[in-house]
């Protein structure tokens, strides 16, 4: 009895756990997830572009309705810029920069969708970060949003 009641807890602590790391996380963090495991798929393969599909959750603090994804370029000049924003129209808004440990953004980048639409992120290998020198000079640029 006492046994199964150990590994009744156990699991219930493991689940928890697990769960943790999408509950504690909100729409900009999960998007810039989606990316760098694009950005890893996409430096282990011979290919030179990878479309990474992106679907908002509306829970926990998610996505409900029709939304946005705006992805700020980086400036090497300004170090606050290439912010990552996704949000509701109308509702809740969330950013991160965390997304710029694994690649970089050339322009700006913005789209409009509806609340049953995917957003498709055009990831591509290139030397164009080291060129222009940009923050983190890194081997993989997001190239455009549909």
């Amino acid at each position: 009895m006492v046994m199964s009641q150990l590994r009744l807890v156990v699991i219930s602590v493991f689940l928890v756990l697990i769960s943790g790391c999408v509950l504690m996380t909100d729409a900009a963090t999960r998007l810039a997830s989606d990316l760098k495991e694009g950005a890893k798929l996409l430096l282990q393969s011979e290919k030179l572009e990878l479309e990474i599909e992106h679907r908002p959750l509306s829970f926990p603090s998610g996505i409900s309705g029709d939304y946005y994804v705006f992805l700020q370029a980086v400036d090497e000049n300004n170090p606050v810029s290439g912010t990552l924003s996704i949000g509701s129209i109308k509702g809740n808004r969330s950013g991160t920069t965390s997304h710029l440990y694994y690649m970089t953004v050339p322009k700006d980048l913005r789209i409009k969708k509806e609340s049953d639409e995917a957003t498709y992120l055009l990831l591509r290998k290139t030397g164009l970060a080291n060129q222009l020198k940009l923050r983190g000079e890194k081997a993989v640029e997001i190239i455009s949003v549909r």
